[in-house]
Parts: structure tokens; sequence; C-alpha cells
């Protein structure tokens, strides 16, 4: 009775122990579950292989080796999750199957889905497998003469717990349950994972499409800064590093590439940069340009140590990049990989190592683009159409603008003309003007523009009166380009010298109330008679010089024609001058050989005016008498008779005055003023004034003047000279 109490007692404490034992393992196994199912990305499985191995030890399990295998999907590898005596092991292990006889028995076992396996190697056997695992895990030694593994199967692998003694079936059995355990989280895992990648993928595809459309849509060149943009936030929106600067970069034979780089600012905000950088200059560049002329899919470099501030120097140095670096506020390093596409290449930089699943969505994104970039090529060639289309206008309007210019006043529209045609050429300036030089003279002419494009006064100035005129000159007699750079220091110590030269007395007016650049390109290109001068903040890119050339050229040639017209106009004037004088000669010399038939007409009417006033006063002598005598009929006789004689006297001095007006007329210059004029009257004064020329110079000459006029015709308006 005594024994049957403590067996009862026994009994009890037993299955308590059971139980307790069932709790610890439940436990253990809702641990793995729980981290199972907190995995996100496969490389998690060696730790869940660690806790795997801790969770045995804590079971009173304890093995030298632990690990997950997952066969790959094509089944010619298998990826092992590796936990050695407590510590896990980095980086998975790719072990091919067929390099060991003991895997691939282990690989059959899984095919005919048995759900453990316990592998005892000794012998001949062992020494194989170890030979394989050496091969495997150099710095690992066997020198055991018995391994044992004890091996329980899942749907995609397996769980390993070896050592080198063979372990009791309850063991076994613990590691199926644990086995069964992980193949559930780790289905749903791999579910997951499926519906990530799916996601994944659908989230590429909506993002390269996105692109795509971006690409397709650009209606010119300057919308690929648009595209650069896009390709950037949505490489941002898949999860690629925030601190990274990416862009697309367009190689040419001749080492230079013309890139579009964009970056985020601490706001997050995106900013986006274009230039063109010499591939000589950095191995980076080298680097890329020959894994591109290479055909290879990408290129990878990072900087680190003095080569981050040599590269980053490197681009504050290039001329025709405009973005400036702090060089004491670098990253340690950084990292940079290119994507090759056709005509150039796809590059980012980040300030860690890129991910391995984000560089296949970049050669993708590259692929997408070297795809698309044939349109921008055909946008490019119409451009370049266009732009020629445009010059030419420009250089015609420039050629009739200065072709209808007729005075030197007129030359105060140049700089306008040439403010408006830059523009319209899309040349970047803020200040252009003309130089004319005069060498015979030796001083320069200048029509200068403020920054709103209006003409200012034009100055007249000796060669050697300002140091720049005479580096001008010098250049202009090479008849090669002048290009000199000023701060602002400089384009206020040359407005002063204007001013102290007495060439511009307000300097306000010439800055135009603006404050003085910071920075100021000139750029002075000759043609015949001067230089074309456009002033930007940075220099002119060859294709923007190419253009300020050709409307040099067209400036020059309208300017001859209006150099050749203002000289027509001078020797026309001094031709007219001449003319009129020689008329007025010819006047004079006619008007000397009239003078004697105007005089001998002149006495005609004078000769009447005298006798009839002789006449008139014997018969007012006669009235008198006969007044006095009381005749009165008489006296009305006499009276008609006086009448008479003064409308002869009237007539007869009317006519004289007319000669005499004739003479004064033809003698000087006309005003062109139309009167009311007796035709019949002047064509007979002026046939008895011919006829009386000829007399005076050739006594013989006589002729009979028969007229035969048209009374009816009255007065008319003309110009009777």
């Amino acid at each position: 009775k005594v024994f049957e109490q403590a067996y009862t007692r026994f009994l009890d404490l037993q299955k308590a122990e059971a139980q307790a034992r069932e709790a610890e393992i439940q436990l253990a196994l809702e641990r793995v579950r729980a981290r199972t199912m907190a995995m996100q990305h496969s490389h998690e499985l060696g730790e869940t292989s660690y806790l795997l191995f801790e969770q045995f030890r804590k079971l009173g399990k304890t093995s030298d080796q632990m690990s997950i295998g997952v066969f790959s999907e094509d089944e010619q590898y298998m990826e092992v999750y590796l936990t050695l005596s407590g510590a896990q092991w980095k980086e998975p292990l790719r072990v091919r199957i067929a390099d060991s006889k003991v895997i691939h028995d282990v690989y059959q076992a899984w095919k005919m889905e048995r759900k453990s396996l316990v592998v005892d190697i000794s012998g001949k056997a062992l020494r194989e497998y170890n030979k394989f695992r050496s091969n495997v895990l150099s710095s690992v030694k066997n020198n055991e003469q018995r391994w044992v593994l004890h091996v329980a199967f899942f749907s995609r692998g397996m769980i390993i717990f070896s050592g080198a003694t063979p372990e009791a079936d309850e063991t076994v059995q613990l590691l199926v349950r644990f086995t069964e355990v992980f193949n559930q989280t780790y289905t749903r895992f791999l579910d997951l994972q499926r519906a990530e990648t799916q996601a994944r993928e659908a989230q590429i595809e909506a993002a390269l499409e996105r692109v795509r459309a971006k690409t397709m849509a650009m209606h010119n060149t300057e919308d690929i800064a648009g595209t650069v943009t896009t390709f950037f936030n949505e490489l941002l929106g898949l999860g690629l590093d925030a601190s990274i600067r990416c862009g697309i970069g367009i190689l040419s034979q001749a080492d230079h590439m013309k890139l579009w780089t964009a970056s985020v600012r601490d706001s997050y905000e995106t900013i986006l940069h274009s230039g063109t950088l010499d591939m000589s200059r950095h191995p980076l560049f080298r680097g890329a340009r020959d894994a591109w002329a290479g055909g290879e899919k990408a290129f990878s470099y990072t900087l680190e140590g003095r080569d981050v501030k040599h590269y980053f120097q490197v681009l504050n140095d290039a001329p025709h990049y405009p973005v400036q670096f702090d060089l004491n506020a670098l990253p340690k390093a950084v990292y940079h990989n290119s994507f090759v596409f056709r005509d150039g290449i796809l590059y980012a930089f980040t300030n860690n190592l890129m991910q391995d699943d984000i560089r296949p969505v970049l050669e993708r994104f590259a692929a997408l683009f070297g795809q698309t970039y044939t349109r921008y090529l055909d946008l490019q060639k119409a451009e370049q159409r266009a732009r020629e289309a445009i010059k030419q206008a420009s250089i015609e309007r420039v050629r009739g603008e200065i072709a209808s210019m007729r005075s030197a006043a007129d030359l105060n529209r140049i700089t306008p003309l040439i403010w408006n045609e830059l523009t319209t050429l899309g040349v970047p300036f803020f200040r252009c003007g003309v130089f004319i030089v005069d060498e015979q003279a030796e001083e320069i002419h200048s029509y200068l523009s403020n920054p709103q494009g209006e003409s200012l006064a034009v100055w007249h100035a000796g060669f050697n009166l300002i140091p720049l005129f005479d580096s001008m000159v010098a250049s202009w007699k090479k008849q090669e380009v002048f290009k000199t750079e000023w701060d602002r220091q400089d384009f206020l110590d040359f407005s002063k010298t204007l001013m102290d030269r007495g060439l511009v007395d307000n300097r306000e007016r010439y800055q135009s109330g603006a404050d003085a650049p910071e920075h100021l390109v000139l750029h002075m290109v000759p043609f015949a008679q001067g230089m074309l001068y456009v002033g930007s903040q940075i220099q002119l890119e060859p294709s923007h010089m190419e253009l300020v050339r050709a409307l040099a050229d067209a400036f020059s040639v309208a300017y001859a024609r209006y150099e050749d017209f203002r000289q027509l106009e001078k020797t026309l004037a001094e031709l007219k001058a001449a003319q009129a004088q020689l008329i007025q000669s010819e006047k004079m010399a006619s008007l000397g050989e009239l003078t004697a038939g105007i005089a001998h007409e002149i006495k005609n009417p004078l000769n009447f005016v005298n006798n009839f006033s002789e006449v008139s006063r014997e018969l007012l002598d006669e009235l008198i008498e006969e007044l006095e005598k009381g005749e009165l009929e008489e006296v009305r006789a006499l009276a008609r008779d006086v009448s008479e004689n003064l409308e002869k006297i009237v007539h007869h001095g009317t006519r004289a005055d007319s000669i005499v007006k004739g003479m004064l007329q033809h003698s000087r210059s006309s005003d062109g003023k139309k009167e009311s004029t007796d035709l019949n009257a002047l064509a007979d004064e002026y046939i008895r004034l011919a006829y009386h020329g000829l007399r005076a110079r050739d006594k013989t000459f006589n002729a009979t003047l028969e007229t035969d006029f048209d009374d009816s015709i009255n007065s008319i308006e003309i110009v009777p000279q």
C-alpha cells in the first residue's frame, strides 16, 4: 500500500514532468514559428538556424552543428544556412548536390518524401565527406572518427542536426516536430515572398512605364531633363538609397559626355543639373567610357580616401559643369555604378554599396532608356533643322534691318536688334553690343545694351583710351575671338573707368539700376568692321559660339551694305549740289543772253507809256482851257481820250512788269508753287523772249512770229517758271 501510494505519486510527477517538457517544447516551437514568420528575406534563414540550435540546446540536445538546407528551383544545388558550435556562419553556402555522395543520398531521400533520415558516416565514406566539407568550409576541420547526420525534411529542403554521436529517437522525433512547424511558416514565407516579388515586379513595371511615357512624351531635347527627374524619383520610390545622385550620360567619340544629373536637397526636393564632362580627367570617367565602348553591361567604381576629393575637384574644375561641391564636407566613400545602353550610360552614386536586387532594376531602366532614346535623337534632328531655319531667318532679319538704316542715328537700333536675335537663337547671355573699329582714325564706336536689352549711349573712344579696347583691337586685327572673364570688382572698375573717361555720366544708368554681376564672361567675335560682343555668366558652348559667329558674319555683310549706302548717299548729295549749281549757272548764262531781248521787250511798252503819258498831259491842258470856256461837251470828249490813254499806259506798264517778273523768276530757284496763269499770254511772252534772245546773239537772224491761240482757254493752275 505504501509502494502503491508512492508509485501513484511517481506517475503524477512523471506526468507533470512530461507536461512541463511538452510546454517547454511548445514554447521552443513557438519561438521558431515566430522567428520564421518575421523573416523578410531568405538570408535571414541563418538567424533561424542559430535560433534552432539555441532552442535544442535549451531542451538539452547538444550537437556540433545545425543547418537549414534549401534546394534550388532547378535542384542542382543547395543553399546551406549554418550554425557551428553556437556561432552563426556569416554567409549562406552554395553546395552542389552532385559533389557529395552523402548530400546526394540525402537529396534522394527528400525526393522520396521521407520525413526523416539518420546518416551514420565513418571510415572511407567519412574521409570523402570531410574532404567535401573542407572544400566548402576551409576553416572548419573535422577530426572525428564518426559523424552522424540527423535529418528532418520539409517541402523545400531539410534541417540537419549533426555531431560525432548518434542521438536517440526522441531527438529525431523532436527534430521532425521542429521541421513541421518550420515548414508551415516557411511555406507562408515563400508565399509572401512570391507575392512581394510579384508586387515588386508590378511596381518596377509601373515605374518603367512612367519613365517610358515621359520619354515618349518628349517634344524637344530640353524635355530630357524632365525624363531624368522622373527616372530619379522612380528609383527613390523603388527603395534606392535616398542619398543618391543619378542620371543619364550621352557619350561621344570625342571623349566628352553630355549629362543630366538628378539629386535630392535636404528638403527632399529633387534638383537637376546638366553639363558636359571630359571623360579623360578621372579613372572613373575613363572606366565608364571603356565599358561603354567595349559593349559591357555595367561598370562599378568605388571612390575612397584621397580619390573622393580628387574626383569632386575634377567636377568643380570642369568648365561646362555648373555644380560646385564643398570639398570639406565629402563622405568617406562614394559608390558609383554605370549601366550601359547604345548611346551612353545610366549612372548612380550611393553612400553605401548598392543592393543586389537594385542592379537588375537599373539594368532594365538602362535598356528602356536605350530603346526610347531614338525618339530623343529624332527630336534632336528636328530641332537642328528648326534651329537652322531660325538662324537663317535671324540672319535675314539682321541683314534687312541694317540695310534699312539710312543715318548714323539709325545705329542706335543695333543693340536691340542684336539682343532680340540672340534671344531668338537661344544663346544664354545678359549683355551684348557691337564695337565698330575705325582703323584709320584709331577709334572704336561702341553700341552697348543694358541688362534689359535697351540701347545705351554711343561711345567714341581711341584705341588706347581703355586697356580692354587695346586688347580687343589686337585680336580684331588677327580676326581672332577675344575672351576674358570679370568678377564683380572688375566690372565695377571698368564702370569707373568709363565715368573717368567721360564715356558714361551715370553708373546706375549703365547698369540699368541693377547691381554689378558677380561673374561676367566677355565673348567678342570678330567681323570685317569690328567685334560682336556677348556677355554671359558662363562660357558659351561651341554650338552657341557658332550661332554668334553666323550672326557676326551676317552683321558684317549687312553693315558693309550700310556703309556702301552711306557712301552712295554722300556721293549723291554732292552730285545734286553740283547739279543745282550747274543749273543755276546755266540759268544765269541764258539770262545774260536774254538781256538784250528782254530790254527790247521792255523798251516798247515803256515807249508807249511815255508817249501816252505825254499825249495825256497835253489833253489835260486842253481840257482845262475848254473847261474855262465852259465847253462841257468838249471837256467830256477830252476826258474820254485821257481815260483811254491811261488804260493803254496801265496795259503797257503791266506788260513791262510781267517781263521783269518773268526775268526774276527765271534767275532764281522755283518753290514749285502753282499759280493761276493765262497760258496764251505765257506762251506769247516766252516766244518773244526766245526770239529776242536769238537776235541778241545773231543780228542777222529774223523770223516772223505767227500765233493761233485758243481764246476759250481759261486761266489754269500751273508753275509758270
